[in-house]
């Protein structure tokens, strides 16, 4: 029988989205920095974005923001 903690992930599909699983691992990282500093800037519109966009997507969106 195989346990989740044996389980290998090799990625993710979240609200129809394929994500790789190194994007879904740095994305998880990122997740509870990124919500820290967005909540604490006050800024409605990024709040607004933080609750739309799943953690596991962040990995990405730090990609394209990066090379716009």
């Amino acid at each position: 029988m195989l346990t989740l903690d044996e389980a290998l992930r090799a990625g993710a599909i979240i609200r129809g989205s394929d994500i790789e699983e190194d994007e879904v691992q740095l994305g998880e990282e990122m997740a509870a920095p990124v919500r820290k500093r967005i909540l604490q800037s006050g800024d409605e519109q990024l709040v607004r974005i933080l609750r739309i966009l799943p953690e596991e997507s962040f990995a990405r969106l730090k990609g394209i923001l990066a090379d716009p």
